[in-house]
């Protein structure tokens, strides 16, 4: 049986693993304290909480959404508080395969596009048409953060789990004639 925990990293993780139905993800999220002079405190912060929800859920996989870099329209925003951004970021991802490895589980890493065009049915749906979507399953969420987790559990859910049979049929956040 497949458990999957998965993991939407950021100064505010969100996080989705197997719920008590085998059907719908549970969640919430992780507040990390991040700065931008020394990420030592958050990066700790983040071992702690995703070792805690490691020994909580007893996943056999753990799900990172792929990190990318801040960009509108394909252009590199404000390039040093991207720079940050992404040590911050690799850094989180870092610390995650670490524990994943020590802990003898697999670590699975997604894009966002990916994630969302199995859960939203399209690609470019955003953050809003992955929230539609979670309101359309019924399934809570607190925060973006914890509703892009839940997307990506879905995500993995689907792709390896041959027992996982949810609703499927949508396309969410499409605008007409894309």
């Amino acid at each position: 049986m497949i458990r999957v925990l998965a993991l939407d990293l950021a100064t505010v993780t969100g996080w989705a693993a197997d719920g008590p139905d085998g059907i719908k993800p549970v969640g919430g999220t992780l507040k990390l304290n991040y700065s931008k002079d020394d990420n030592g405190e958050g990066l700790a912060d983040c071992r702690d909480g995703v070792a805690r929800l490691i020994n909580l859920n007893k996943p056999t996989h753990v799900a990172i959404e792929a990190p990318v870099p801040v960009t509108s329209h394909g252009r590199i925003e404000n390039l040093v508080d991207t720079a940050q951004t992404v040590r911050w970021l690799l850094g989180l991802v870092g610390v995650v395969e670490e524990l994943v490895y020590h802990a003898g589980l697999e670590c699975i890493e997604a894009s966002a596009q990916d994630v969302r065009a199995d859960f939203c049915g399209h690609r470019f749906a955003g953050k809003a048409g992955v929230m539609e979507r979670l309101q359309q399953l019924g399934w809570s969420y607190s925060d973006n953060n914890e509703a892009d987790a839940k997307a990506l559990w879905y995500h993995v859910k689907v792709n390896l789990d041959p027992s996982y049979t949810p609703q499927r049929s949508v396309t969410i956040g499409r605008r007409a004639g894309t």
